[in-house]
């Protein structure tokens, strides 16, 4: 089994560089950042985004990564070009990313992130659920619909399977159902409030923020 050096110096031993039969992808070194990888389609194979078949050819070039376990070789999941999965974040089964999406620290990825979609901490995609337009998920925040338009979903909250999170100035905290919905508010404890309660609620817990209505 090959061995390479992850961004700290660190031995991580790698079975991708073996080409074993029914890989789908490997890592190779990336243009100008040191420790970090680009992955590589080694075969053909089809993924579902938005409901449309896509092909990745062999020789595609995907996103960066800093090791394999940020790409699972199992399923269809892929990270397009200019996406990034970094720290121990990890997209696994049918999940993709595209456009300019990024993952880091413990998040798990089955769904699809896109546009410039951001999540970290412990957040957790489902495989129904969908992160676009400049939305972020932080915290333990469970998607499983739609999180969009700039909507910020943190804490313990979670958005169910039908429901929809959009606007600049949404915020869901706590142990919170985020229903669909629209306009701005800030969900605290099964609790809907305006946005000025919003800001107001964030600031007493010394979270600054820059999205306002």
């Amino acid at each position: 089994m090959a061995s390479f050096q992850d961004r700290f110096g660190r031995d991580v031993r790698n079975d991708i560089f073996d080409n074993q039969a029914g890989l789908k992808y490997e890592l190779i070194t990336h243009e100008t950042m040191r420790g970090f990888f680009r992955v590589l389609a080694i075969k053909d194979f089809e993924c579902v985004i938005d409901g449309r078949v896509e092909k990745i050819r062999a020789g595609r070039l995907g996103g960066i990564v800093v090791g394999p376990h940020n790409l699972s070789q199992d399923g269809t999941c892929w990270c397009d070009y200019n996406t990034q999965l970094t720290g121990r974040a990890r997209l696994i089964g049918d999940g993709q990313m595209r456009d300019t999406a990024a993952a880091c620290d413990d998040v798990v990825i089955e769904g699809v992130m896109r546009d410039n979609s951001f999540a970290a901490n412990h957040a957790h995609v489902f495989p129904t659920g969908v992160m676009c337009g400049d939305s972020t998920a932080f915290g333990h925040a469970k998607i499983y619909g739609v999180v969009r338009d700039k909507a910020h979903i943190d804490g313990h909250a979670m958005v169910p399977s039908d429901g929809v999170a959009a606007g600049e100035a949404v915020f869901a905290f706590g142990r919170a159902t985020q229903n669909s919905n629209s306009g701005s508010y800030l969900i605290q404890h099964d609790n809907v409030v305006g946005v000025n309660e919003a800001q107001a609620a964030l600031n007493a817990i010394g979270i600054a923020t820059p999205r306002t209505p």
